[in-house]
């Protein structure tokens, strides 16, 4: 499949949203892999209703042409606000090079957006708790890569798919707290970040799921239009 990378759209943008129309993207993909409910449904390889309610959103998209609509919450308004301050920190943290990259797709039917580039064949995947403990809990118990597999399996799995997409050979994640600097009269970023390397994980079989995935999208447009 063909990799496009998207270098001069910026996230968030009228051109951003229209490439992830109909698209499956990196940060809901842990649906495709939601298992049905029934031992019947799961041995005939019925799809879930969590995959076929994420794959309808999907097609409603292009039928509807409008995406789907999204609540900004404060959680989301925090990450987007201290994103570029984790990047700085992982920069002076780690001396790594960062490169930002609006969308990359591979094939038609899949693409991400991915927080930064790193160095020649990485990621950086930034995650701004607004809740404090959950930094905390992420700085304490975020020690391996089973452990955010077995903590936060959308993360993994949005993490991994980004890997995918990109042909990048493994990923930074980055959880990052400023509150810290400010309380603790820290004069270091890397009091701020806390950094788990995860390395791609080829058991996980994207191309199956989203090629299903596909399928179902486009006949519920032949049933549509």
């Amino acid at each position: 499949m063909k990799r496009k990378e998207y270098f001069d759209v910026e996230q968030g943008t009228k051109e951003w949203i229209e490439l992830r129309m109909g698209v499956f993207t990196s940060s809901e993909i842990e649906s495709l892999f939601k298992e049905p409910k029934s031992k019947a449904a799961k041995e005939a390889g019925q799809l879930s209703d969590t995959s076929i309610t994420y794959i309808t959103e999907k097609a409603c998209e292009l039928i509807y042409k409008t995406p789907k609509p999204f609540a900004y919450a404060k959680a989301t308004e925090w990450g987007n606000m201290y994103e570029d301050y984790a990047a700085e920190a992982y920069q002076q943290t780690t001396g790594n090079k960062l490169k930002v990259v609006g969308f990359v797709t591979l094939g038609n039917d899949t693409g991400t957006s991915p927080d930064r580039y790193c160095n020649g064949n990485a990621l950086l995947e930034i995650k701004c708790p607004y809740v404090r403990t959950n930094h905390i809990k992420n700085l304490l118990n975020l020690k391996s890569q089973e452990d955010l597999l077995k903590r936060n399996k959308q993360y993994y799995y949005q993490v991994q798919h980004q890997l995918y997409v990109t042909g990048r050979e493994y990923c930074d994640f980055a959880s990052f707290d400023p509150r810290i600097l400010e309380t603790a009269n820290q004069s270091s970023w890397n009091k701020c970040i806390h950094i788990l390397r995860i390395e791609k994980d080829t058991s996980i079989d994207f191309e199956g799921k989203i090629k299903a995935a596909a399928e179902y999208r486009d006949y519920i447009l032949k049933q549509t239009l």
